[in-house]
């Protein structure tokens, strides 16, 4: 990861714009463990896993934490160097394999299918056939950290839905995502 990256303004600024704050519910220890950190909802935009990620230094000094995100994302040209300088990597076995021995590694298991899900009104999450996160965890002994965004799936819409299968057939994200005054501009959580 980018240490000046992860310490630009830009990320500051965006924290106190959506008004972002970690809590721990329970205290575990880093020394030795490595962590998947499961975090939910994918939403429209991961926003907030983006954030958070800007965090991960302050709030585990000296515990490295990596990031999974879809094969696609590292094909947009500069997008590609975002996602490395957060340190994530394409979503396969044997990248997640990879990153946990260098130290934890979040990923969002609802993918694209959990964009098609977004709904104004209330909170969705696709987990019942993503279980393949969870036996690399277990093969490779790592404790598992659910993580919960609350109000990242309220940020965008997203449409059409029509589009879903061809998205997940492709692998890639299709549509257009509205926030703010019908614009791609994110609307804080309250």
């Amino acid at each position: 990861m980018w240490g000046r990256f992860l310490s630009n303004p830009v990320w500051k600024a965006w924290r106190r714009y959506f008004r972002f704050s970690i809590v721990f519910d329970a205290n575990f220890p880093l020394a030795h463990k490595k962590y998947v950190i499961a975090e939910y909802p994918h939403g429209v935009f991961p926003l907030s896993q983006l954030i958070a990620v800007s965090l991960t230094d302050t709030v585990w000094p000296g515990h490295h934490t990596y990031s999974l995100g879809a094969d696609s994302l590292f094909h947009v040209p500069m997008w590609r160097h975002v996602m490395s300088w957060i340190g994530a990597r394409p979503a396969t076995a044997t990248n997640f394999k990879q990153l946990l021995k260098k130290g934890s590694v979040g990923l969002v298991p609802g993918g694209i299918a959990e964009m098609f899900m977004v709904e104004k009104d209330r909170e969705v999450i696709k987990l019942l056939d993503r279980k393949g996160f969870v036996r690399i965890a277990i093969e490779e002994g790592a404790d598992l950290l659910p993580c919960y965004h609350f109000g990242n799936s309220q940020l965008f819409q997203w449409k059409p839905k029509s589009w879903e299968k061809l998205a997940r057939r492709h692998r890639v994200a299709l549509g257009f995502m509205f926030g703010r005054w019908g614009l791609p501009f994110a609307l804080p959580w309250r």
